[in-house]
């Protein structure tokens, strides 16, 4: 999933404590940064199970990161995944 309004001080170790503290699953957490290494406002998260990225998905939405000092409310989107090639074995 994409989560929008990231702070752009917001640094990774900071938003995984965030994520941390409302989920137990595991997860792989995306943060693109701009040239000075600032969050450009949006992160990516994966997860294996549905379930657990649906839960995080109701826990996280119109939250705030409480480190940082900025009102704007998190913003939740499904993910565009890009194309993958499949490749077929034969066993």
């Amino acid at each position: 999933m994409m989560i929008r309004n990231v702070p752009a001080r917001c640094t990774e170790p900071e938003f995984r404590l965030f994520l941390d503290s409302m989920t137990t699953a595991d997860y792989v957490l995306e943060m693109p940064k701009t040239r000075q290494s600032k969050c450009k406002g949006y992160a990516f998260v994966e997860m294996g199970d549905p379930n657990s990225l649906a839960a995080l998905a109701a826990a996280l939405w119109q939250q705030s990161v409480p480190t940082r000092a900025s009102t704007r409310a998190l913003k939740i989107h499904p993910a565009e995944l890009e194309e993958t090639t499949l490749i077929h074995v034969k066993l």
